[in-house]
């Protein structure tokens, strides 16, 4: 496609055909979407959830603190200051109704539990697409769908237990091992590296050499929904630092590599640039 530095980042699916499975597509994501305060450790991103959606994100890591039967956003002990209804919900569903031809994959993770709860992590989650009204605008099978399944809809990535084991709720990549490179296979076949833990230097190197595997694998491999994350953090590497070294080698990557399926690329710290070249490659 001609002129792909003039496709909308608001609108950059608009671009594919219905046809197309988010198997197929390579995604800009984050990690840790809404983990901006607290310090060098805890920060992992300097923009909002609607400034990054506006930006071309489209797979959001969202970790709640489920806390008398209502979420808050942490990174791990560390208030984010937003609440998940209004300030992750909402934020989305207003998006994708400002930009239908949009669909956002939503990573849930539960991130600690602060006790006063009656009600189970699933059946809070459930309460919020509820009391919201917003059943139709939300992907919960646990297979992944066609563009013309998810456009305008919200598909959630499950990372937590339901009450009742083997119910569908969403695409699970479970069980999900701590610090690891892996796979699941089930209704939808998942490849996920998420190897976070750098507590030297030279962890930097092997940490994008994974990424850099994942990328190539992504690009050759069949139906399999892939997902690379490009954080890490570990004395003396904390997020921003373990981002400043990795990005300009995912951006070199990808000006290297313009065309082909990646998959979700989740990042710190993301810029207009790096989502750009990440969702390009979709054309």
């Amino acid at each position: 496609m001609a002129d792909k530095d003039k496709i909308d980042a608001r609108a950059w699916m608009a671009k594919l055909a219905d046809r197309a499975s988010l198997y197929d597509i390579s995604i800009p994501g984050t990690h840790d979407t809404c983990a901006l305060h607290g310090g060098d450790w805890p920060t992992t991103q300097r923009r909002t959830l609607a400034e990054q959606l506006e930006s071309g994100v489209r797979f959001i890591d969202i970790r709640c603190r489920h806390e008398r039967d209502a979420f808050s956003i942490y990174h791990g002990p560390v208030d984010q200051h937003v609440e998940y209804g209004e300030g992750v919900q909402q934020v989305c569903l207003d998006f994708l109704a400002g930009h239908p031809s949009e669909t956002i994959v939503m990573s849930v993770k539960k991130e600690g539990d602060g006790g006063g709860n009656a009600s189970s992590f699933e059946q809070v989650f459930r309460s919020y697409i509820e009391r919201a009204g917003c059943a139709a605008q939300w992907c919960l099978a646990d297979t992944v769908p066609r563009l013309s399944e998810a456009r305008g809809k919200i598909v959630l990535f499950r990372r937590f237990d339901c009450d009742t084991p083997g119910a569908v709720l969403g695409l699970a990549p479970l069980p999900w091992p701590d610090n690891a490179d892996f796979a699941v296979t089930g209704a939808t076949s998942f490849r996920v590296q998420d190897v976070w833990r750098a507590p030297d230097l030279s962890d930097r190197e092997r940490k994008w050499d994974r990424i850099e595997a994942l990328l190539d694998e992504a690009k050759r491999g069949g139906p399999t929904l892939f997902v690379n994350f490009c954080s890490a953090t570990g004395a003396p590497s904390h997020p921003r630092a373990m981002a400043d070294h990795i990005n300009p080698r995912l951006a070199r990557y990808l000006t290297d590599n313009p065309s082909g399926r990646f998959g979700a690329v989740l990042v710190d710290f993301e810029t207009a640039e790096i989502n750009r070249l990440i969702f390009e490659t979709n054309f």
